[in-house]
């Protein structure tokens, strides 16, 4: 009887993008008979990543749109080697002001493989608060011909801060025929 294991010699490498190994056998008996085997594998690239959690279009207010994530995780849900992960980040395109506006976040990640994934969400920026007069003076009565005079300027602001915010001042003034207007 002429039996036993041989153990294999390994070529070749893979890795995230796929590769090759070749497993060669090799045995001689002791009549000097060899034998031998080979067996190639082919390993396919990883599958693709994906974008965990799309964010998909949204609406904020004015002082919200600041404060968007801008980083997005992707995976192929695999195992080492073949795992593809990271964190990709937008380029963002478009404007907002307090009157509001539109913005467009591009997440774009090409792996070692040259696989690619995009996503693209739309960002509706809503206006800003209408501003409020701050401490308005309280209406008054006056006698005919007694004298007045027009209140300080008044403060207005919709409370936004930055780019959203809406804000300044109002003076009032008296003109010849005893008319109220601003300025």
């Amino acid at each position: 009887s002429i039996s036993g294991n041989v153990s294999p010699i390994i070529t070749g490498t893979f890795n995230t993008c796929g590769g090759n190994l070749t497993y060669y056998w090799e045995f001689t008996d002791e009549c000097d008979r060899t034998i031998s085997e080979t067996q190639i594998i082919t390993v396919n690239p990883a599958s693709p990543a994906e974008y965990i959690d799309l964010p998909g279009d949204i609406t904020v207010d004015c002082g919200s749109a600041a404060n968007i994530s801008n980083g997005l995780d992707y995976t192929n849900n695999n195992v080492q080697p073949c795992a593809i992960t990271g964190t990709s980040y937008a380029i963002i395109t478009g404007s907002y002001d307090a009157c509001g506006g539109e913005l467009t976040y591009t997440w774009s990640n090409t792996d070692e493989c040259d696989q690619q994934i995009v996503e693209i969400a739309t960002v509706t920026v809503n206006p800003a608060p209408e501003p409020v007069f701050i401490n308005p003076p309280q209406d008054i009565t006056l006698a005919c011909g007694a004298p007045y005079t027009p209140p300080s300027p008044i403060n207005y602001s919709n409370s936004e801060l930055g780019i959203c915010e809406i804000s300044g001042s109002v003076t009032a003034d008296v003109d010849q025929n005893g008319d109220l207007y601003t300025h």
